[in-house]
């Protein structure tokens, strides 16, 4: 079969799949889950990344979606024995005693099997799914056709699709050389010999190919086993401060740590951590632990500095980066959690709070071109009309709310709130206080501009004045303008790209000590009062614009060319 005929076959097979599970009736993450599933190893590789990136898709998703790393349906038995027989060159029989057909664990790339030796050890056989490595290699071509096709979505330098399937490929390539694994087996045991509450599986060098692996079998408790550890009479509370200390370890003094540490891949034996499955490795180099030091000094100290400077140099940034808000947002995390029990702390919950978006669709008409404001990993909610946005977009909300007096109430498989008609809320506004209340951060308002009714563009302002008010970056635009909230101590970067024109109103009775850098009119130390526009039509002279005020709340309105 040609290249052609073979990316045709499993352009049909993918069709079919999504028409299987009927995603024109919704979208959950459960039936995401599925559809990887169906769709085969790579997309659950896939998928068992995008588990772990909590910073940049939401959390009913990630957690949906770590049930890849467990729950993949086995290979069967008859293939299982054939990877193994072309491996050894020899019958399966040959080698061990028994072993058993059903799994105890399967995953995207290999499963494993309880068996036992000729020599009579009890031992766990880790076998490469069959024709793994030519499925992936045709599916990682076929999306990164895929990827050249969708249409230009601003990601804000999140996400590189092409950068991220390139990385995947090269650690599932990674995963598929057990001769790799066992080294890291090796290098692990030799890094932690002198620890004397960690082990990890004895390797059984002889036994293993780049196929199949073959390790000391381990029985032990799950650390997430919380009743069978304190029946067998462990203190959760020392598992905890030893497992956190040989992580650190491995991360500070090391630099090479297990990168894939959820509870399936460590046990509790004989008093003893047991590390398992070193598919998935990381390394540090002494540079970047130096600057992990940092970060870990500035947090005990409270010093904000030393953790941007850490940041910035640990980063890989596409745009330059806005140093002022990067320091506001770590001060106010720091604020929020330095002083916080880590016992207590939801990890995932931490690691979003610095980028913790939502975007707010009014009912106002929307153009395909605002969805370059979207971002992965957004939370999106429809206000009342505001649904049939989405469908403009091209998304599915996460959470639908209005009182339906401006449309019908829309059939829907995802959240829903229904408001009365009789309020002092309006829809949008009930949608913000919704979003500040469970700790969104950053905030962009679509839809929320322009229409037939002027009213509702001035409503919508005051809204985002009350998610300014509560410490939320927010943005509200269309297709001609971009407005901000400028709030005292918190200065305010905005690049050139197309504006033409930046304008400061003051909203909220003078808007005093206004500094403007980086335009045709600077100011320094100003007063902005409401009844003289002296803010008005300034315009850019550098690539960004730099804000800030002493008192009051501004608006800041981004204006392109006229006409």
């Amino acid at each position: 079969m040609s290249e052609k005929e073979s990316n045709g076959t499993r352009l049909r097979e993918i069709i079919s799949v999504i028409h299987k599970h009927q995603i024109a009736r919704g979208v959950t993450p459960e039936k995401l889950r599925l559809i990887l599933e169906d769709l085969g190893p790579t997309y659950i590789k896939l998928g068992q990344i995008m588990s772990m990136r909590s910073d940049i898709f939401p959390k009913k998703i990630c957690d949906e979606f770590m049930r890849l790393r467990s729950e993949v349906t086995p290979m069967p038995f008859s293939e299982v024995r054939e990877v193994i027989e072309h491996a050894y060159g020899t019958k399966l029989e040959d080698v061990f005693e028994e072993i058993q057909e059903t799994p105890i664990g399967s995953a995207s790339i290999a499963q494993v099997h309880k068996a036992k030796l000729k020599s009579g050890e009890t031992v766990v056989v880790k076998v490469q799914r069959k024709g793994i490595y030519e499925t992936m290699s045709r599916d990682i071509a076929f999306l990164h056709r895929a990827v050249k096709l969708m249409p230009p979505i601003n990601m804000a330098g999140l996400v590189d699709m092409n950068q991220v399937l390139d990385e995947m490929w090269v650690v599932a390539q990674d995963e598929m050389n057990f001769l790799a694994e066992a080294a890291n087996m090796e290098e692990f045991a030799r890094l932690n010999k002198n620890v004397a509450f960690v082990t990890s599986p004895m390797l059984y060098r002889e036994y293993t190919t780049t196929q199949v692996l073959v390790m000391e079998y381990i029985d032990g408790i799950g650390v997430d086993e919380k009743e069978k550890l304190l029946e067998a009479g462990y203190d959760l509370c020392e598992i905890g401060s030893k497992m956190a200390d040989n992580y650190v370890k491995q991360i500070m003094e090391d630099g090479f740590f297990h990168a894939d540490p959820h509870p399936g891949n460590m046990r509790i034996r004989d008093g003893k951590i047991v590390w398992i499955d070193m598919g998935m490795m990381g390394r540090f180099s002494q540079r970047d632990q130096v600057l992990l030091g940092k970060v870990i000094k500035g947090v005990a100290t409270n010093d904000v500095s030393l953790i941007v400077e850490a940041v910035l140099s640990l980063g890989d940034f596409h745009d330059k980066p806005d140093q002022k808000l990067l320091y506001s947002d770590i001060g106010d995390w720091l604020t929020k959690y330095g002083n916080a029990n880590f016992g207590g702390l939801n990890m995932g919950t931490l690691m979003q709070d610095l980028t913790k978006r939502a975007v707010i669709l009014s009912a106002m008409p929307v153009t395909p071109a605002l969805s370059a404001y979207l971002q992965p990993g957004d939370t999106v909610v429809a206000c009342d009309a505001g649904y049939r946005n989405a469908a403009v977009l091209g998304i599915q909300p996460d959470l639908i709310v209005g009182d339906f007096d401006s449309a019908p109430k829309p059939e829907t498989t995802g959240d829903m709130i229904i408001l009365p008609h009789v309020k002092d809320d309006t829809d949008t506004h009930y949608a913000a206080k919704w979003l500040c209340e469970r700790g969104y951060r950053h905030i962009v308002m679509l839809g929320a501009l322009g229409g037939k009714r002027m009213e509702h563009t001035f409503s919508n302002v005051s809204t985002a004045l009350y998610l300014a008010s509560n410490g939320v970056d927010v943005t509200l635009a269309d297709e001609h303008s971009e407005l901000h909230i400028l709030c005292p101590g918190k200065p305010l970067t905005l690049q050139k790209k197309d504006w033409m024109y930046l304008s400061v109103f003051p909203l909220d009775g003078p808007l005093g000590g206004v500094s403007i850098h980086g335009v045709f009119y600077p100011l320094k130390d100003a007063t902005l009062t409401p009844d003289y526009p002296l803010g008005i039509s300034n315009e850019f002279t550098a690539p960004e614009a730099e804000l800030c005020c002493q008192s009051g709340l501004g608006l800041v309105i981004l204006t392109r060319a006229d006409g």
